[in-house]
C-alpha cells in the first residue's frame, strides 16, 4: 500500500479520488 509509505496529502487526496 503506497498510502501507508507516502502517508502524505497529496497521496490522501489521490487515494479518495481513486475510491
Amino acid at each position: 500500500v503506497s498510502q501507508l509509505k507516502y502517508s502524505t496529502i497529496s497521496d490522501d487526496d489521490s487515494y479518495s479520488n481513486r475510491t
